[in-house]
């Protein structure tokens, strides 16, 4: 798809014409290539140093567009499952509520002071969502993961029918 939006870009599917779905397309075709040598695939602070040395190189240049995106995606696969970042998983998993709380907590960062910066916006945002994201983790989402095997169990339970385990199949009374 790359060689294609390269040289010439009409080729492309409609799902992928302008240049915000050429990106996202592009993306996602990242992550089709990644799962699939995911046995293969480097992964480490080292092949995140190359890809921030190649993209410090590319400033300015038209391929920064391509070193950018091997960047986040080198720096997504060292965060997410880099041994290096292992300790993050020791305060607890808040990215739901980081994303829950994101939009809500700028809006109202803008809605405070609205001759804010985009640049101060995002930063006090991400402090504070962050924030939010910690405490939603550990006040509410991790709670109510312990409970999810009797919530399970009980909406189960009053379900109108019930799995016959023999035939593994849906038996209606």
């Amino acid at each position: 798809m790359t060689l294609v939006y390269w040289t010439n870009p009409s080729w492309l599917p409609m799902f992928a014409q302008g240049s915000t779905n050429a990106h996202v397309s592009f993306l996602f075709f990242i992550g089709v290539f990644l799962y699939i040598n995911r046995d293969t695939v480097p992964i480490g602070p080292y092949p995140l140093l190359a890809s921030l040395l190649l993209c410090a190189m590319a400033l300015n240049t038209p391929g920064f567009q391509y070193a950018y995106l091997l960047l986040i995606t080198t720096a997504f696969l060292a965060i997410s499952f880099g041994s290096s970042f292992a300790w993050m998983s020791k305060i607890g998993d808040f990215s739901y509520g980081v994303y829950l709380y994101g939009w809500p907590v700028q809006q109202l960062v803008v809605f405070a002071n609205p001759e804010i910066s985009a640049y101060m916006n995002t930063v006090i945002s991400i402090v504070i969502s962050l924030m939010l994201g910690y405490l939603s983790w550990h006040i509410i989402e991790k709670r109510a993961m312990l409970q999810r095997n009797k919530i399970i169990q009980h909406i189960t339970s009053i379900l109108p029918f019930q799995t016959n385990k023999a035939q593994n199949s849906p038996h209606i009374p």
